[in-house]
């Protein structure tokens, strides 16, 4: 196995809201973070069991902002200050 120095860091972050996301980027700012970050894992999502035809829009729009915009929100707003301060 291959070992890594560093330590791993994790910050939770409710990423079907736009403010939380906005929220912890700022954060990572303050904290002189963002020329740390070697690596992001998207791993957040929901899955609710329903009945498709119980299903409603709220339902699926619930869905969509969690496992997609949340996602792309996060690396839209980490990638764009990255690229801005050349991070390697």
């Amino acid at each position: 196995s291959r070992r890594f120095p560093g330590a791993v860091q994790t910050f939770p972050c409710d990423i079907s809201s736009a403010s939380a996301v906005s929220n912890l980027v700022t954060e990572l700012q303050k904290k002189n973070l963002i020329s740390q970050i070697k690596a992001l894992v998207n791993n957040a999502g929901i899955w609710k069991r329903v009945d498709f035809f119980e299903s409603d829009d709220q339902f699926w729009q619930q869905q969509f902002e969690t496992n997609v915009l949340g996602s792309v929100r996060l690396t839209r707003e980490l990638l764009k200050i990255a690229i801005e301060n050349k991070v390697e």
